[in-house]
């Protein structure tokens, strides 16, 4: 229940922006696994460390300046949380894709859903998370 608390509160972080508080919660050595499907339409991707999430949250802040993530289920069990979310969103900057294409603003609303696996340390900070996305749900969005 601590663990699903932590990523809940790191939910209330990312929607507010505050993303110094959201990456308190990471352990130096977090990674972000993304796990894209189908897999030819983009590679898989990986992010290191509290620096890279917060870059990565700071991309998708100007590509969608309203993004919100809304929060649809949560489940503990151990050291992990599975977290299914929605990505919402209006895409008004230029969008970094993990095979680092460069989407320029289409002012397209998408909304992604997207699945997470947060794995903690036995000290209880996030040392993973791993994203499920349907890419065909994002291309769909732009016509892809």
């Amino acid at each position: 229940q601590d663990n699903q608390n932590k990523i809940e509160a790191g939910l209330v972080c990312v929607n507010a922006r505050d993303v110094e508080g959201f990456v308190q919660l990471l352990e130096p050595g977090f990674k972000l696994h993304t796990i894209i499907k189908p897999e030819h339409l983009m590679p898989q991707g990986m992010m290191s460390g509290k620096e890279g999430f917060a870059g990565y949250l700071n991309m998708l802040y100007t590509a969608f300046p309203d993004f919100h993530i809304e929060q649809v289920g949560i489940r503990a069990g151990g050291n992990m949380v599975h977290q299914e979310v929605v990505i919402h969103g209006t895409h008004r900057g230029p969008l970094v894709l993990p095979n680092g294409l460069k989407l320029p603003p289409t002012g397209i609303k998408v909304q992604i859903p997207i699945e997470v696996f947060h794995t903690f340390t036995t000290s209880g900070g996030v040392i993973s998370s791993t994203g499920y996305v349907n890419m065909l749900d994002l291309a769909k969005h732009f016509g892809v």
